[in-house]
């Protein structure tokens, strides 16, 4: 057997320390925590009071006439919606000259009686009329002498005479209230119809005491509501001076609120008065936020929030300031930045930690 020189075991020890170096280190790198990591998303985010509430028609327009009148048909019933120009309701022109004619000949024949000088024959000249005619026409337009005669008799038939057939719509709008009706005396200034305009459309909210004092006029809203898909923008134009107690929840408990009136901007078809609503009403500027995966978001024994960061190998603490929760994830305001390398599930991981890298992922 050959002896083995001193040559031949240097040579093998280093052979042998030379593959050390290499293994070594291996062994050390694939013994390290595998850690996976996610970036931030950026979002910015409103802050808003919420508020709840229902629709309402804070301003309405009564259509009527300055005459007694007898209408002839109604065109729109109450709930329809009506373009501005469209014909609500037509007049009997012809029927409302004899009915006024009949009532100031009545009128006549009431001064003419308490002198009682003349009879009914006196009539045959009022208006060129024959006392039959006259009694036929009381009794088909029975009304009272004062509803009929407001404006002297010789005013209200010189206004007849340019009289329009029909009543019109003065806005694009909903019909709330239909008074007159079809084949019936109308009395002068007394409400016909009444319209809502489109753009009238308004919120009448109820906002809790605690976020009262954040509520200014002009501030921004956006109504939602079960009765209508969509939403519908508009501005707080109104803060009740006083605060009101309101029974809430099935329990009947008293709550002190707010009254907010909001003018919409352009109200859906579809919105209708009385819907409840919902509302967020914008309280300040927007500010650009952090989400953060839940995953990678734990909390230490002083019970703040943090990160663990991967920096070059190793895992790095940040404590964060957060702001609430998202469905997408954690609002970060301080403490990361868009690039910022998150840890997922950083469970066990201390400052300081070697941490080897296998994959990327997170809300970024």
């Amino acid at each position: 057997m050959e002896h083995i020189g001193l040559k031949g075991w240097l040579t093998a020890a280093v052979v042998l320390l030379s593959a050390s170096i290499f293994w070594i280190p291996s062994v050390i790198v694939s013994r390290l925590p595998t850690v996976t990591i996610g970036y931030p998303a950026s979002e910015y985010l409103q802050e808003t009071v919420a508020a709840s509430g229902t629709l309402r028609y804070p301003s309405h327009r009564e259509l009527y006439l300055g005459l007694p009148v007898i209408v002839e048909d109604v065109l729109v019933q109450a709930g329809e919606r009506v373009e501005a120009g469209q014909t609500l309701l037509t007049v009997d022109i012809k029927a409302t000259r004899q009915a006024l004619a009949v009532q100031t000949a009545f009128g006549n024949l009431f001064d003419i009686r308490k002198e009682e000088t003349v009879g009914w024959e006196a009539l045959q000249t009022v208006g060129g009329w024959e006392a039959a005619d006259l009694e036929q026409l009381l009794d088909r337009y029975a009304v009272s002498a004062s509803d009929w005669m407001e404006a002297g008799s010789a005013s209200v038939l010189s206004d007849l005479l340019e009289m329009e057939r029909e009543v019109r719509s003065p806005v694009d709008g909903v019909v709330t209230e239909v008074s007159a009706l079809p084949q019936s005396p109308a009395a002068a200034y007394s409400p016909l119809l009444t319209v809502v305009p489109n753009d009238s459309l308004s919120a009448q909210l109820q906002v809790s005491e605690m976020a009262a004092g954040q509520i200014q006029t002009g501030q921004r809203v956006t109504l939602r509501g079960e009765g209508f898909d969509g939403e519908m923008e508009g501005w707080v134009a109104e803060i009740a001076p006083v605060a009101t107690q309101v029974l809430t929840g099935s329990t009947l408990t008293r709550e002190t609120v707010v009254e907010v009136a909001v003018t919409i901007e352009q109200p859906l078809a579809a919105a209708k008065e009385g819907y409840t609503v919902s509302a967020s009403i914008e309280t300040g500027p927007s500010e650009r936020v952090w989400l953060v995966p839940y995953e990678a978001v734990a909390q230490d024994e002083e019970n703040r929030e943090y990160v663990m960061v991967y920096e070059g190998g190793y895992a790095r603490k940040r404590i964060l300031t957060t702001g609430g929760d998202l469905y997408q994830g954690v609002v970060v305001r301080e403490g990361i930045d868009r690039d910022t390398p998150l840890i997922l599930h950083p469970e066990g991981l201390e400052e300081g930690t070697r941490v080897r890298l296998t994959a990327e992922g997170g809300a970024g």
